[in-house]
């Protein structure tokens, strides 16, 4: 409404007139980047923690005096200048310029904006631009070093690593925005350190400086992980600063700190960058890095991004800034579908390291036949003294079954048996068959000098590849000369030459050798019995039923298998020099593989919830005691428990 005086002289005529041009000034705020709008609202907008943004307070029309002045008002955002020295966030207030920018944005910087333009002694003020930061971000510096380490936009459970001088103190911020799910709810935050909160302001280690509090439904903006005095040793680690609504809905980012004097991990280069090994062979390939301690050991074959489990990592020599560590990857019993690159990595915060071995699967197979006596079996056996012509012919076959050539017997010794094609001599000795894929192993007149374990292969040197063995023995009546022992091969145990054997259902592969000797050499046979006595069938090598068979590595070690392990497999197994029944065997060895049945037994019962056979209810603040029993009991003192709880509260 407006109302015009004109004082003129001469006096108005009705002639004259007079033009008024009213103008409605709008101003508003433009943000550069735009930002992500908030449902459901025309003037929210979200920007992602640590972001800047550039704010302009515009005019329209523009006036054409220069008598105009800028004034930016920031509410609702945290204005505590009691701590730190005194800075304040509220971003943008009290500036005076038409356009403002703000850079490292957190929570602290989080309010309703807006602008008030003064024209000729006249205020015109803008709508509300509301800011809202979103997000978490960690960043820090070490006193004395430049900054170590700045997270920007990282995602939930990010990693950043942060190198720290000895004896130098540490301080990393960890800066946030409003609630995980941009709903205005109460949030909560901290900094956490081997699962447990650091507490709030108490020197006496690592501990939490918060700024701040829960203000305006947000965490507001920054808390401080303050190592107090010189960074040690105790302080290496991961710290966790989360954010959490009442919503339960959380975001987090983790922090390692290690001492700046760490190196990369270097990986021993292997011996050879190629292992030939033969079908039916255990194999280990180690891998040895050198460097700071790793984080992590890795196997992978070929392209398969599959981590295969390591069998053992050793720590050779350990330090908090150099250490020599170990990995090994075994195969109890190598098949061709095991050939392939191997490639083991080491990787610690600094950096990673990687090595290949080529894995090749050569040989076949090799089968014995006992030709005479007829009561001589492929698993060997015991031979009267003088007992004339003992023939055992030996046949090979490739992995893809054609024969093979070039067969070989070797003496107990693992000197190789000369041909003879004429008369034969006293000695055993080798006929072979024109093309050399038939070996017969004679032995004229056997004794007790040509008793021993007698291996047959393809080649001419010792050890052949694929191999067989037989062992052939007089019978001793001394018993006292016989020595026989049980040796656990897999799965790797703490003591090896246990008598007894703590498994698990479905573990595969369970294998124990079994070696006896005579008067300090080696029984050529050897047998091994299942629980109710009877004989484990005999094999030229492992098979996917229970057997046994001669071991291609350890000489006279006769190797029990059990593919898959169960409860039908428990018991005593037996072992022991000759072969025949159990009763006719000397120096008799066992082991008892046992399946452990592990319960928990309560006192008092408590009252079993119906419907259910193990759930039990407890009147609140009662007591309980729990025990875990184990049927049976080891008689081994290397036993350890472990209790574990899901399912209930662990905020």
């Amino acid at each position: 409404q407006c109302e015009v005086v004109i004082n003129t002289s001469p006096p108005v005529m009705a002639t004259d007139s007079v033009t008024l041009d009213v103008t409605v000034l709008n101003v508003t705020i433009m943000s550069n980047p735009a930002g992500i709008p908030v449902s459901g609202s025309t003037n929210t907008f979200d920007y992602p923690i640590l972001s800047s943004v550039t704010l302009t307070c515009m005019v329209d029309p523009l006036p054409s005096t220069d008598d105009v002045t800028y004034q930016w008002n920031t509410t609702g955002c945290y204005t505590n200048s009691n701590y730190n020295g005194g800075v304040p966030g509220c971003f943008p207030h009290d500036q005076t310029t038409q356009s403002v920018t703000g850079n490292d944005l957190t929570a602290e910087d989080a309010g309703t904006i807006t602008c008030t333009v003064t024209i000729g002694g006249n205020e015109y003020t803008s709508d509300p631009f509301t800011l809202r930061i979103s997000g978490i971000a960690i960043t820090g510096t070490v006193l004395g070093n430049n900054q170590i380490v700045t997270g920007n936009l990282l995602t939930d459970y990010s990693y950043i690593n942060a190198m720290v001088t000895t004896g130098t103190p540490l301080i990393a911020r960890c800066v946030t925005g409003l609630a995980p799910t941009g709903n205005d709810n109460t949030v909560l935050g901290g900094w956490y350190f081997s699962g447990s909160q650091l507490p709030f302001g108490v020197c006496t280690g690592p501990v939490v400086q918060p700024r701040g509090a829960n203000l305006n439904n947000s965490f507001v903006g920054v808390i401080n992980l303050h190592q107090c005095g010189a960074f040690n040793t105790a302080g290496e680690g991961v710290y966790t600063c989360a954010i959490m609504n009442s919503a339960m809905m959380n975001q987090s980012m983790r922090l390692g700190v290690y001492f700046s004097g760490r190196t990369a991990p270097v990986i021993d280069a292997p011996s050879s960058s190629t292992v030939t090994v033969a079908v039916g062979s255990p194999l280990t390939l180690s891998c040895t890095s050198r460097g700071s301690p790793p984080d992590t050991f890795t196997w992978r074959k070929d392209s398969d991004p599959t981590i295969l489990q390591s069998t053992s990592i050793t720590a050779v020599t350990h330090t908090s800034t150099s250490a020599v560590f170990r990995a090994d990857y075994s195969i109890a019993n190598v098949t061709t579908s095991d050939s392939g690159t191997y490639t083991c990595t080491v990787t610690n915060p600094i950096g990673s390291d990687s090595e290949t071995i080529s894995l090749v699967v050569v040989g076949g197979s090799c089968s014995v036949t006992p030709t005479n006596p007829i009561t001589l079996t492929a698993g060997g056996g015991v031979l009267a003294d003088g007992t004339e012509n003992v023939m055992i012919e030996c046949r090979c076959i490739s992995v893809d079954g054609s024969a093979l050539e070039t067969i070989r017997w070797f003496y107990p010794n693992n000197t190789r048996l000369k041909i003879i094609t004429s008369t034969p001599s006293g000695d055993p000795y080798l006929s072979t068959s024109n093309s050399g894929a038939l070996a017969t192993l004679v032995i004229p007149t056997f004794s007790a000098s040509s008793s021993g374990t007698y291996t047959c292969g393809m080649g001419n040197d010792y050890p052949p590849n694929p191999m067989i063995t037989i062992g052939l023995t007089i019978p001793v009546t001394d018993s006292s000369a016989h020595t026989c022992n049980t040796i656990i091969v897999s799965p790797t145990v703490t003591d090896n030459t246990a008598g007894e054997l703590f498994l698990t259902d479905e573990i595969q592969n369970v294998t124990i050798g079994c070696i006896c000797t005579s008067s300090g050499s080696s029984f050529g046979v050897v047998s091994w019995f299942m629980p109710d006595g009877t004989l484990v069938p005999f094999q030229q090598s492992n098979s996917d039923t229970v057997s046994y068979y001669f071991s291609p590595v350890v000489l006279a070690q006769y190797i029990l298998h059990i593919p898959t392990f169960s409860s039908s497999y428990t018991g005593t197994y037996t072992c022991g020099a000759g072969s025949g029944d159990i009763s006719s065997l000397l120096a008799l060895t066992t082991v008892d593989l046992i399946l452990p049945v592990v319960t928990i037994v309560s006192n008092p019962a408590g009252t079993p919830l119906s419907g259910s056979t193990n759930t039990f209810d407890y009147p609140i603040l009662s007591s309980v005691t729990l025990t875990c029993m184990v049927d049976p009991l080891p008689s081994t003192d290397d036993v350890t428990y472990q209790w574990d709880t899901t399912g209930c509260y662990t905020n």
